[in-house]
């Protein structure tokens, strides 16, 4: 019987947040340990769910080791990210495994470190050495470098946005983890970045122009000797050098395979590059809008202050446009605890001034 360990250390780091993440967030969204993690994420549509699932098909031993995760926020805080990472060291240095499977995000900046999982990467083979198989799991918005993609035996990214497929994504590392250790193929990655940036909204994967490239990645994973095959559209709110797109393949002994079919999706890309430029709706026209449609309720979000992309949610410019335009049936949500604290101090029923 294989021995299996699990590790996830996942989080979206918004660089231009200046409020960290701190190990209380990480306790909030969830931080597991040994068997904890079956219990939280077995039943999951997280990748952890899928890898869990899976290694009970296949009769596999699995040993669960730490699931770290946060909502998306700024930096993780250098204490806080070498605290788990050193948790995640020794607890992989603690058990005689047969491979491991690795969820990451792909976007993690830590104060001190900006490809904080190239460096997770890096540290756990160091561990481990060069011989045990790794298959990691990425998110579609990751910002993947080559220091993340050399650590790791294979690798597969999410293929949806908005995310429906990481229980899948995780199956299918589990698969692969175990076919590798099996004997029965021989990944060879290749990785091709080209200078394109893809704002956010460009990027759901079910309409154009992300479609199109998504439909000739799912082409590409249905050719003989392509073993897994994935598209990451970056994660735009980290300002770190491996921002941007990244088109990797994987391939079962084939290192010219790998590059030229990687080579041929980023190349596909490029020639799309013009419409990558996809524009939202300035805050004064939508405002316009509202004042003109009868149709309620309307919802604005402020792609700038994105809280999903980890931006701190306090903005005031929709909110300042809507006073301005004499609109005052809405709902505005900031983040601002000191105003809440305010409130609470003041009581029930008093009028305070923020």
């Amino acid at each position: 019987m294989k021995k299996v360990g699990l590790v996830s250390f996942v989080h979206e780091s918004n660089s231009f947040n200046p409020n960290p993440t701190t190990r209380q967030m990480f306790e909030e969204g969830g931080l597991s340990f040994g068997k904890d993690i079956i219990h939280e994420w077995s039943e999951s549509q997280h990748e952890i769910g899928g890898m869990i699932e899976q290694l009970d098909i296949s009769g596999a031993k699995i040993v669960p080791l730490v699931s770290a995760w946060a909502m998306p926020a700024g930096p993780v805080e250098q204490e806080v990210y070498d605290e788990i990472l050193m948790e995640i060291l020794t607890r992989i240095a603690s058990e005689s495994l047969d491979g491991l499977l690795l969820s990451l995000h792909g976007a993690m900046v830590a104060q001190h470190i900006r490809d904080a999982d190239g460096a997770t990467v890096e540290r756990i083979r160091g561990v481990v050495g060069p011989g045990l198989p790794i298959v990691m799991t990425l998110d579609l918005h990751a910002n993947v470098s080559p220091r993340m993609i050399s650590g790791v035996t294979a690798t597969t990214i999410y293929r949806t946005y908005p995310h429906i497929d990481q229980r899948d994504r995780g199956r299918e590392a589990a698969r692969m983890l175990q076919d590798i250790m099996g004997g029965n193929i021989r990944p060879i990655q290749a990785l091709e970045k080209p200078p394109v940036l893809i704002t956010i909204l460009a990027q759901r994967t079910h309409v154009e122009p992300m479609a199109s490239l998504h439909s000739e990645l799912e082409s590409l994973i249905k050719r003989p000797g392509i073993i897994s095959a994935s598209i990451a559209s970056g994660f735009p709110y980290a300002d770190v050098e491996e921002m941007g797109p990244a088109f990797l393949v994987v391939a079962d002994g084939d290192e010219e395979l790998a590059r030229t079919e990687a080579r041929a999706l980023a190349l596909s890309a490029w020639r799309r590059r013009e419409e990558w430029n996809v524009t939202g709706t300035r805050v004064s026209e939508a405002v316009k809008e509202i004042r003109q449609t009868q149709r309620t309720p309307t919802t604005l979000l402020d792609v700038g202050d994105n809280v999903g992309g980890g931006s701190p949610g306090d903005g005031t410019v929709i909110l300042d446009a809507l006073q301005k335009a004499g609109i005052h049936n809405v709902l505005v949500v900031l983040h601002d605890p000191k105003a809440v604290q305010a409130c609470l101090t003041a009581g029930v029923g008093q009028s305070i001034s923020l």
